[in-house]
């Protein structure tokens, strides 16, 4: 436990000795607007050792979760493989169960049937309950039938306009290869600056 609580603090003081460094960063910084090239100069030399210093603390951390990564991969691969025969051997309980339901199900309105038929035949007004959900409990486990409305789209070209949703990744490509116009969407250019390192 000794060595998990020193690497730890070690990893954060690996991270932590950066205030230091972004400290000095926000030092040179100068809010008032540029008034010339050399504070021009000044600012993009700035932005360098920002760019320069996130790079360094990027890996700094990819370095320190490398190994913590990788178990939590396989930790993650290990229980979901788990988790999936698990869920495998639940369908296949709940099927049959499922099946087991349908049988009382249909016992019940059979039953149902003949008793409605046979005072009918005996002329004997009797009541018969209506047996709409079946119910199975056990000492650990109660098992009602669920019905829920699912869908399966079987021809996109017929499906109303509403239910529809614009593919953003084909209108961006679109807009790349050169489209200045599509229907329904505004395309508008979008002023940012763009750094880049030499």
């Amino acid at each position: 436990m000794t060595t998990l609580a020193t690497k730890d603090s070690g990893a954060i003081q690996k991270i932590e000795k950066f205030s230091s460094d972004i400290a000095c960063l926000l030092k040179r910084f100068r809010s008032s607007e540029i008034d010339s090239e050399l504070e021009c100069n000044d600012d993009l030399h700035l932005v360098k050792n920002l760019k320069d210093l996130a790079d360094q603390i990027e890996f700094t951390r990819k370095e320190v979760i490398y190994d913590s990564r990788q178990f939590i991969a396989k930790m993650n691969d290990g229980a979901k493989a788990l988790i999936s025969q698990l869920d495998d051997l639940e369908q296949a309980i709940s099927s049959k169960i499922l099946g087991w339901m349908y049988r009382l199900e249909k016992d019940a309105s059979e039953t149902k049937e003949k008793a409605v038929a046979l005072s009918n035949k005996l002329n004997i007004p009797i009541s018969v309950l209506s047996v709409d959900k079946i119910s199975i409990r056990s000492e650990h486990m109660t098992v009602t039938k669920k019905t829920a409305l699912e869908h399966e789209v079987t021809d996109e070209s017929t499906v109303p306009r509403e239910y529809l949703s614009v593919d953003e990744e084909k209108v961006k490509k679109a807009i790349k290869a050169g489209i200045r116009h599509i229907e329904g969407v505004k395309i508008f250019e979008n002023e940012t600056v763009q750094f880049r390192r030499r």
